[in-house]
């Protein structure tokens, strides 16, 4: 242990300009960021200063390590260490010790530090923090390490940081030419996959400083990095998410019918950012849903069949349909994404489409009542939100560490600007927008600690008559809580003469 102090010790004292860099930037990032929350406001630096930083300092914490890594490369024989000599584990120890000083400690404490700026207390929220370090360490910090302890110097480790790069571009890329899929990040094999290999990265790391066999060591960073690459590409959530949700009969989940409509206002869209797939709009009736319920479509997946045998399957792909008792309107929807080229072979032939829905249960809970004041103001999730006059409807939320439990959020809108002389009554039916999460994880992984998120109030009657309805200080609103219940599954089929005919509103 006297060894890995005396290495620290040298480290900290050779690269205090490095360590100063870092933690101004940190500072910086802590003193601007803040201004990135809620709506736009200030000069317009402020516009992209923020993220600006957070890059500048997820660079300063690549130099940090690189150059103190690279103190006492691993690579050759006739460094003065080995000579010295340094036991391996004193080494090792050192340098990680130099990283937890320097990168991480820093970085918790910027997290708390933001915290506090946002009006949240951190010590009220020590196991997010952790959580949001942990995952900061594992998939920054760690690789980082490990790409310095196979690299002989800067240069060489931008190199390798280059090859990095490449690697994630070819990684989007393969799975961009896989067929749609999702994510189910709370699933089993998904944390075990994740901890397997943090760990792996761990024992390579010990066993190039153990053995400095770089060429071995390069061997088992590139064979990490395939399996990696197949786990990603090849794999899919659809076992872990036909287990959580447990197959059921077409009747729907505890009597709720859900059925597609031909004659319905569908649609097909190409992203822009991915030109091989096109995104469907599926026009659906969902019935059955019972009062202080809501039922919410988690996945989707579709299989199009067509007259010759033509065929086509997608994966469970991620999905955000609730439905409340009664709702009606254009978001009695689902969207989801199939080959391009499929698409365009079927559009003008027959198909028989097959929809499967993951669905789960909401029961409403307990309901908060309050008059939207002016400025901030606290929501029972504990997030702190605010409206703006002129972003119709709309509030933006900033949260601890993570989103909080899912919450309905209703208000009645007003139809005339606010502030204005004659203001008209909201309307009968009230507004409504989901705000919040189901997933159960301490944190969301984000450096910068308050999630800042916004989301509109739409009405429940006639969607499509939000414009022109405003959200003003004085409006009462109600939160209520909803928590999961039940989770099913319901496939409903529908035959088409066309393809094209399903989705009439075809904007390409």
């Amino acid at each position: 242990m006297k060894q890995a102090l005396h290495i620290f010790a040298k480290d900290a004292w050779r690269f205090n300009a490095e360590i100063v860099a870092s933690l101004a930037i940190t500072l910086m990032f802590v003193k601007f960021y803040p201004h990135a929350w809620g709506f736009p406001v200030g000069i317009e630096l402020y516009r992209w200063v923020p993220v600006t930083l957070v890059a500048l300092m997820m660079v300063s914490w690549f130099v940090l390590i690189a150059r103190a890594m690279h103190a006492e490369t691993l690579i050759g024989d006739r460094q003065f260490w080995v000579t010295r000599p340094y036991r391996w584990r004193s080494l090792l120890a050192a340098k990680v010790l130099f990283v937890l000083a320097f990168v991480v400690l820093p970085f918790m404490a910027a997290q708390c530090l933001m915290l506090h700026k946002a009006k949240f207390h951190p010590f009220a929220y020590m196991p997010g923090l952790l959580f949001n370090t942990a995952m900061t360490i594992s998939v920054i910090v760690l690789p980082l390490m490990l790409l310095a302890s196979i690299t002989k110097s800067f240069p060489k480790m931008l190199l390798g940081l280059l090859f990095v790069a490449m690697y994630g571009a070819a990684l989007g890329y393969s799975q961009d030419l896989m067929p749609a899929n999702g994510s189910f990040s709370n699933g089993p094999s998904s944390w075990w996959s994740f901890v397997l290999v943090f760990g792996v990265m761990l024992a390579v790391l010990a066993y190039q400083y153990a053995t400095r066999r770089t060429l071995v060591t390069r061997l088992l960073v590139v064979a990490v990095g395939l399996v990696v690459f197949g786990m990603a590409v090849f794999s899919t959530d659809d076992r872990d998410i036909n287990k959580a949700y447990m197959e059921r009969q077409a009747s729907g989940l505890s009597g709720v019918q859900v059925v597609m409509r031909p004659d319905g206002d569908g649609g097909v869209a190409v992203d822009p950012d991915n030109t091989r797939e096109v995104e469907l709009t599926l026009p659906l009736d969902v019935s059955g849903v019972e009062a202080q319920t809501a039922i919410r479509a988690d996945y989707a997946k579709v299989v199009i069949d067509g007259p010759a045998g033509q065929h086509w399957e997608s994966h469970w792909q991620t999905n955000d349909s609730t439905w409340l008792a009664g709702e009606t309107g254009d978001r009695d929807s689902v969207r989801l994404k199939i080959s391009r080229k499929f698409y365009e072979q079927m559009k003008d032939v027959p198909v028989t489409i097959k929809l499967s829905l993951a669905l789960t249960k909401l029961q409403a809970g307990t309901m908060t009542s309050m008059t939207l004041p002016e400025g901030e103001f606290k929501t029972p999730g504990g997030s702190i939100c605010s409206n703006k006059d002129g972003f119709i409807s709309e509030l933006s939320c900033r949260s601890p560490l993570r989103q909080p439990p899912l919450m309905l959020v209703a208000a009645r809108l007003s139809k005339t600007p606010c502030g204005s002389a004659a203001r008209i009554p909201g309307e009968t039916a009230p507004s409504v927008g989901w705000f919040g999460t189901l997933d159960t994880d301490p944190a969301e992984f984000d450096p910068t600690a308050v999630p800042d998120t916004s989301f509109f109030l739409l009405s429940t009657s006639a969607p499509n008559a939000d414009t022109g309805r405003f959200l003003c200080p004085g409006t009462p609103m109600a939160f209520v809580a909803y928590t999961p219940v039940e989770h099913g599954q319901t496939t409903v089929s529908i035959q088409a003469n066309e393809l094209r005919h399903l989705t009439e509103k075809l904007s390409m």
